[in-house]
């Protein structure tokens, strides 16, 4: 999406747009906004027409002498191009009935009210210099005028049709070379791992390549891409503030690597990565996800120290990004709903504050604004960096902007230095299908609608599956009745619900809930009756993985900053009521997802 208000030659050619879903395409536009149509600004699929809201934008700044849409910003310049109508009355007082009429067609906001053709605007240009009975037109316009009017008309014909417009003085500022282009990668199902380089011209994303995932990279101003070796099941790519190195997490590692794929070291542990921005101090600062705030490391390597701690409420810290000067960056913090959202840290540790409540973490765009998306749709809003505050209200530069749905917090959208911005359209999650299997792995069928869900359990009795979905941005956990095929709801807190587990006999289900600020464990009855209680609240994040057969203990993971995720469990009576926890398997690795043996005396 084009945030430099420079124009150039293809501020009015016709410029394709994101028109495919989002597994295999990225769009990045590149161009003026004041000229661009507001179905190209949204990411919609655009044709010829744009071309015509192009010309209209010309021919009236030529009469006029200003633009249709004004702002300091080229994002207060879209802003402009979404809700706002052109102000006729700057137009000259002899302007002719037919070009006022030309204009207000070429401006039409919604597409198939505007002229479909430039062939169409020459005939309007034509009726208008000449009567309906074949002589000059007479009334308010004088010969000097009608002389005018012909060679302005003449000049935004020949802007258009050449893609030449010679009244602006570009501005000298840097910028990548103006294009508006959209990239087609290869298969994916890691929609938001990509990331434009500060200079604007290269972009890295994740795609399939025999088999597995793994890097990508491609200049914009070539077609050809290429995957980068030894970055096999990579994930959140970011680059160097010199472009020359790109940094990464694969195998539960924060890795970084050349551009040229020559250079590959492994800088650190991060078995659960939850995003990272190189600064231009040389620091990497990144999320483990768990139960943690970020932590910073040297470029060059060295041990990891913590930049951010949780305060009250609050279970993670996710998803940093840089802003200007290097020093302070933007993160997400997941928590209770009165501390969730964009958070401002510094990488001394001594600043936190909380400025946005949003779906996903934001990104900084040099032309002062925030982006973040709520509930599909990107928005910006005007901020201080400074100040660290935020003015104005938030305003839409595109829609169905992907997420990442098993990590909500994330979106597919990158942002460089220089101004270009990147996103990708879609469906937010990934739509699955519960299937049953038999023994032999032959599949029997499907049951119910393809949905965006994950952590299914199947109820001891086999009729029903709890899983937990993202709907309008709540995760919450849902019961599919298996031979109906229909879906309810279980949860509906304003707050995070998941990993659902039967109790032995069908009649409790227990699952994780941040409500209480970490992700803590509760239960509540099946059948949705009955008063919910409380298993266990610790500083921890816990999520539970199993139940025994007994109904006597029930396991689940907990995460530590200093022992990562561990195996723990705790005992319950034939009431629910807990006991006193007590750790499984407690050492410096990773340990989870514990589930036992049919017998009770083995987990795996």
């Amino acid at each position: 999406k084009a945030l430099d208000p420079a124009p150039s030659a293809t501020d009015v050619s016709q410029s394709p747009t994101i028109t495919s879903p989002a597994m295999t395409q990225i769009g990045v536009i590149l161009g003026t906004a004041a000229y661009m149509s507001p179905e190209q600004a949204k990411g919609r699929p655009a044709d010829k027409r744009v071309d015509i809201w192009a010309f209209g934008c010309v021919l009236y700044e030529m009469l006029t002498g200003r633009r249709v849409f004004e702002g300091a910003t080229a994002i207060e310049v879209l802003a402009g191009v979404f809700k706002a109508d052109p102000d006729w009355r700057r137009l000259p007082a002899e302007t002719p009935e037919g070009i006022e009429r030309l204009l207000r067609r070429c401006l039409q906001k919604d597409s198939r009210l505007r002229l479909h053709d430039i062939a169409d605007v020459r005939i309007e240009l034509d009726e208008t210099q000449v009567g309906p009975g074949g002589g000059p037109k007479v009334g308010r316009i004088t010969n000097a005028f009608r002389e005018r009017l012909v060679w302005i008309c003449a000049l935004a014909l020949v802007a258009l049709l050449a893609g030449v417009a010679t009244m602006w003085t570009i501005r000298s500022v840097p910028s990548v070379p103006e294009m508006r282009l959209e990239i087609t990668t290869p298969p994916t199902t890691d929609l938001v791992s990509f990331a434009l380089s500060r200079d604007g011209r290269r972009i890295v994303f994740v795609a399939d390549s025999e088999g597995r995932p793994r890097l990508w990279v491609r200049s914009l101003d070539s077609v050809s891409t290429r995957p980068l070796a030894g970055t096999d099941f990579a994930s959140y790519p970011f680059w160097s503030p010199d472009g020359r190195s790109i940094g990464f997490f694969a195998d539960g590692q924060l890795k970084r690597i050349d551009g040229d794929g020559k250079s590959l070291q492994v800088l650190a542990s991060a078995s659960n990565a939850r995003g990272g921005v190189w600064t231009d101090d040389g620091t990497i600062v990144y999320g483990v996800g768990g139960t943690s705030g970020l932590f910073g490391i040297a470029a060059a390597g060295g041990e990891p120290v913590e930049v951010t701690r949780l305060g009250p409420k609050q279970q993670s810290h996710r998803f940093p990004q840089a802003l200007p000067g290097g020093r302070r960056f933007l993160y997400y913090v997941l928590g209770a709903p009165d501390v969730r959202g964009v958070h401002v840290g510094a990488l001394d540790g001594s600043e936190s504050r909380r400025v946005l409540d949003a779906d996903t973490a934001a990104l900084y765009a040099p032309s002062g604004h925030l982006l973040f998306v709520r509930q599909g749709t990107l928005f910006a809003q005007t901020f201080d960096a400074a100040r660290l505050t935020l003015t104005g209200n938030p305003f839409p530069l595109a829609e169905q902007v992907s997420r990442n749905p098993l990590s909500i917090q994330s979106a597919a959208v990158s942002v460089s230095a220089v101004g270009p911005i990147a996103y990708r359209t879609g469906a937010v999650g990934i739509a699955r299908r519960l299937v049953w299997f038999d023994r032999s792995g032959k599949e029997l069928g499907g049951v119910g609608e393809p949905n965006v869900g994950q952590n299914a359990n199947l109820s001891p009795d086999g009729g029903r599956v709890a899983l937990d979905r993202t709907v309008n941005g709540n995760v919450d956990i849902w019961l599919t009745d298996l031979e109906r095929g229909t879906s309810s709801r279980f949860t509906s807190e304003a707050t995070i619900d998941a990993y659902p587990m039967w109790s032995p006999d069908g009649r409790r289900i227990a699952f994780g809930s941040i409500r209480g600020g970490a992700n803590d464990l509760f239960w509540r009855p099946a059948r949705g009756a009955g008063i919910e209680q409380v298993v266990l609240m610790t500083s921890e994040s816990k999520a539970p993985t199993d139940w025994s057969r007994d109904g006597r203990f029930l396991l689940y993971r907990s995460g530590s900053p200093k022992t990562g995720f561990d195996i723990w469990a705790i005992p319950l009576d034939m009431d629910g009521k807990p006991g006193t926890p007590f750790p499984v398997v407690q050492t410096p690795f990773e340990e989870k997802d514990a589930q036992f043996s049919p017998d009770g005396r083995w987990i795996a």
